[in-house]
């Protein structure tokens, strides 16, 4: 995983990985450990880095470390969460969108997939993705 990280422009990791990677634990982190994370990560890959930090949202840079809080919603299932996540993030990139936009459409994305059961049913519609990003194309 790690060779292959260094082949990619964005590394899009749950913060398992990122803990595991850099030996700083992010459960109850403040805003100096969550920092201190994704500055070694940037240092041990040197490209854009996205942390996910499940009902955190997401931390990743755009000029600064930023958290992208995530969507308030009563969740059921996260089956597919990840995937859909993963999935959004490279469709927002695909079309050239700036990181913070990138990085919302994904976060709403997966915020949605886990109000509802199982997997390929969580795909969340254009309707319902503008319920929380009002441009999304």
């Amino acid at each position: 995983m790690i060779e292959l990280s260094h082949l990619v422009n964005y590394v899009v990791c749950s913060h398992e990985f990122a803990e595991e990677l850099t030996g700083v634990s992010l459960k109850n982190a403040d805003s100096k450990t969550l920092e201190q994370c994704f500055t070694k990560m940037e240092h041990i890959f040197g490209n854009h880095i996205i942390i996910t930090l499940e009902s955190m949202g997401s931390l990743y840079r755009d000029q600064t470390i930023k958290l992208m809080p995530t969507i308030q919603v009563n969740a059921v299932d996260s089956t597919g969460a990840g995937d859909l996540y993963h999935g959004a993030f490279t469709y927002a990139i695909s079309k050239k969108l700036p990181i913070t936009k990138a990085v919302q459409i994904a976060t709403v994305a997966g915020g949605i997939s886990v109000t509802k059961i199982g997997g390929r049913n969580s795909v969340a519609t254009k309707e319902e993705m503008r319920k929380y990003i009002h441009d999304f194309e």
